[in-house]
């Protein structure tokens, strides 16, 4: 029963990415938390039975494993400083100052313990701020201090955590003492990843070796790895398992450029850069969602035991938030030069701040970029792990004191602290001064030009009755062709506005309908010629067949049209298989010999096609000119676009429709693969032109870019 609440609630986590689509104002979390919650009320699964240890190491390890391994190196030596200020120093003052703040408001509560659920309340999440704040220019640099300060106070924040937990339950605390076993911790922790990263990476190339080409099984290594660390220095070495963690997954990084392991091992890279991903963006929505599951249960329990009463704890809440924020940007603020080393990164850029006495902020003054700093310090994932780690009793039995009480403040403080950011974040950030079209349009445009290109470039084939090598060449050629300029032609479409796409579609399945009514037509009055043969009738409804798959977007249409299809293909064969044993039968008895040579053999090819194939292609080229002109005339009653996909599929295939039949289907494969190798670079050439040029923004290129470089490299993933 675990195992399906579990699958449920990764489900939830791809409906709340859903969900965060279609209102991209709100992010996916705060969608995964509400969705977590009314499935928890709805559900009649029995209590989540929770494990930390296994929690820590299956979900927090791989995912903050993760986030280092996909880590900006560059950006992030470049903020080394700031980074290191919020994820250690700021972590700490947070810990020290809202600790003191949650004890003024819950005196009850242990000094150790209002220190722990300051330790909880630290770590951020840059991932919220970027979902809230996408396709807007933030302060220079910030988002690269954001992400950095996002992956290490995680680690700080869990550490802090830990030994102010460790006081709780040993009922003493000391500042010096705690401040003492954070830094052997930390560092042990960092030691520790350090080694075994050095041990995981040798050990990795050796695996390299023996596996060879097998990428998956490279993909598991690398995903084993987090746990391998965490399991070793939190329970054999007795530090923090997290810090070791990332501190490996930094090695892994770094590995990939040092030892040039991206391009060595592309395939693999590629892989596991897609599987780390996959592995993040799953492990970061289950937490959040896994959250929502627990509210329920976590207000239950702050009713029943009614150790604060809901509305107070509310207003404490709020207070905790005001004051974790008012922290933030004081300190921010504070600091402030600290964050501005970009400014100081060339000697160029130096002498003109100096020479100016300005830093180069872009429109941001001080203030701004503080409260901007301030309002995204999000929390999410680890502050909802790190809450969930508080033990229902102490050693001695006791209850842990305001357990309930500590949930329900960090479950609110997270859920209050993205509600904060996803409404003022995008008041105080400018938007960018540059307003560059919207990647869809982008897309479409691109792939028009090179539609218009390739068509350009292209020889069209002509049938002629001779069946030698050029022929076959060119008729591979031009199946390549029809098949990439029909794909061009609906990623097109695709990338077009939605309503104008909507109707498009709509337009193509009307006049598919209403060519099939005048062609079925056709066919059906062959049936009465007595000149025309059953045979040809036949091909021709396989090539109608063939045609109308290219055509069909239903799958069980398509499945149906395969049926049907293969049904007539086995009539066609059968009629092929008679006419050329009773033909070599004849030939056998008239040569009075065994066997038949070449000549004789083209000779009965010859009179078996000529008596199969009588009146063939003027059949065929009278029942294409009736598509032809239908769909000429139909030309003022769509939309062009849609008019002109169906005309262009129809014309490209009509010649070759039959060539996958007669020859080996794989048989154009390479034609097919070139011509799509160049679709790509020509797409790749013009996004990269528009990049320099700044016609695109950055972010969009990239992911353009990236996209077509999957698509390049799954052309190679079949070949052979």
């Amino acid at each position: 029963m675990n195992f399906l609440l579990v699958v449920s609630l990764i489900g939830l986590v791809v409906f709340g990415t859903i969900l965060n689509n279609r209102f991209p104002k709100i992010p996916a979390s705060l969608f995964q938390v509400l969705l977590g919650a009314l499935f928890a009320i709805a559900s009649f699964t029995p209590n989540f039975e929770f494990d930390t240890g296994i929690f820590m190491t299956f979900i927090i390890a791989p995912l903050l494993f993760s986030d280092g391994f996909k880590l900006s190196r560059s950006k992030f030596w470049l903020y080394k400083t700031p980074i290191f200020l919020m994820a250690i120093l700021l972590v700490l003052v947070t810990v020290i100052f809202v600790g003191l703040v949650i004890k003024v408001l819950l005196p009850a509560i242990p000094l150790s313990a209002a220190f722990a659920l300051a330790a909880i309340l630290s770590p951020t999440d840059a991932i919220a701020v970027k979902s809230i704040t996408k396709g807007m220019k933030l302060p220079k640099g910030l988002m690269d201090i954001l992400e950095g300060e996002s992956l290490l106070n995680d680690a700080a924040g869990l550490v802090s955590f830990k030994i102010a937990l460790a006081a709780v339950l040993t009922g003493t605390f000391s500042l010096s003492q705690a401040s003492k076993d954070f830094v052997i911790v930390a560092i042990g922790g960092a030691l520790a990843g350090v080694i075994l990263g050095l041990i995981l990476l040798k050990a990795k190339s050796i695996f390299i070796r023996l596996v060879g080409n097998e990428s998956s099984a490279i993909v598991i290594f690398v995903f084993i790895t987090p746990i391998i660390v965490y399991i070793i220095s939190d329970t054999f070495l007795n530090v923090s398992g997290i810090v070791a963690v990332i501190a490996t997954s930094i090695l892994f990084n770094l590995e990939k450029d040092v030892l040039q392991q991206n391009n060595i091992n592309s395939e693999s890279s590629l892989l596991i850069e897609s599987n780390e991903t996959t592995i993040g963006y799953t492990l970061n929505g289950f937490v959040f969602v896994f959250l929502g599951y627990l509210l329920p249960s976590i207000f239950v329990n702050m009713y029943e035991y009614k150790e604060l009463t809901i509305r107070l704890a509310l207003f404490y809440v709020v207070i905790i938030t005001l004051s974790m924020m008012v922290t933030r940007y004081f300190f921010v603020y504070f600091f402030y030069k600290k964050f501005q080393v970009h400014t100081f990164v060339s000697f160029q850029k130096m002498a003109r701040a100096l020479y100016e006495r300005k830093l180069d902020t872009g429109d941001y003054s001080k203030k701004q970029y503080s409260a901007i700093a301030s309002l995204s310090g999000i929390h999410g994932t680890i502050t909802l792990a790190t809450a969930i780690l508080i033990p229902e009793f102490l050693p001695n039995g006791d209850v842990f004191p305001l357990r309930n009480t500590i949930l329900f403040i960090a479950s609110c403080v997270v859920i209050l602290s993205m509600i904060i950011g996803s409404i003022f974040l995008p008041i105080c950030v400018k938007s960018p001064k540059v307003e560059y079209p919207e990647a869809n349009k982008i897309r479409n445009k691109v792939i028009h030009e090179t539609l218009k290109e390739i068509i350009s470039n292209h020889k069209p084939y002509i049938p002629t009755l001779k069946n030698d090598n050029a022929e076959d060449i060119m008729r591979k050629k031009q199946l390549a062709y029809a098949m990439v300029v029909k794909k061009l032609q609906e990623q097109e479409i695709y990338y077009k506005e939605e309503k104008e796409r909507t109707l498009i579609l709509k337009d193509i399945k009307n006049i598919f309908k209403e060519l099939q009514v005048v062609e079925n037509s056709y066919i059906n009055s062959l049936r009465t010629d007595d000149n025309i043969n059953e045979f040809v009738i036949k091909i021709l409804q396989i090539r109608k067949l063939r045609r109308d798959k290219l055509i069909t977007y239903s799958l069980v249409s398509h499945i149906l049209l395969q049926a049907k299809l293969a049904k007539i293909e086995s009539y066609y064969k059968k009629i092929i298989t008679k006419a050329f044993i009773k033909n070599k039968k004849i030939s056998l008895k008239n040569a009075n010999s065994k066997e038949i040579d070449e000549e004789k053999s083209r000779k009965m090819r010859s009179e078996v096609s000529q008596k199969l194939f009588n009146n063939f292609l003027p059949t065929v080229e009278k029942f294409t000119q009736i598509s032809y002109d239908f769909l000429d005339e139909s030309k003022g009653n769509y939309h062009p676009e849609a008019i002109n996909f169906v005309q262009n599929t129809v014309r490209n295939f009509a010649d070759v429709l039959f060539v996958r039949f007669v020859n080996d289907p794989t048989s154009y494969k390479y034609e097919y693969d070139e011509l799509n190798m160049e679709v790509i670079q020509l797409q790749k050439y013009r996004i990269m032109t528009m990049k320099k040029l700044r016609h695109i923004s950055k972010s969009d290129a990239d992911t353009i870019l990236r996209d077509l470089n999957y698509s390049e490299s799954l052309l190679f993933v079949n070949s052979e």
